[in-house]
């Protein structure tokens, strides 16, 4: 699934579960950094983990 407002895009991602996976959103401004978090969920369906990265042309951000 996919939204834009305009300035930024976002990308949703489901398993079969219906359980959010992952969601990216890539800014229009190329100045500013692609975020990506994903999720995952343990075997009764509780939401285990959650990863955050931000990169920038590629290349990671932060830490």
């Amino acid at each position: 699934m996919e939204k834009d407002n305009g300035q930024t895009r976002w990308h949703y991602r489901y398993d079969g579960e219906h359980r959010l996976t992952e969601v990216i959103s890539q800014p229009r401004d190329r100045n500013k950094p692609q975020t990506q978090v994903s999720f995952r969920y343990d075997p009764l369906g509780r939401r285990i983990s959650k990863t955050r990265q931000q990169t920038l042309g590629g290349r990671p951000v932060g830490k």
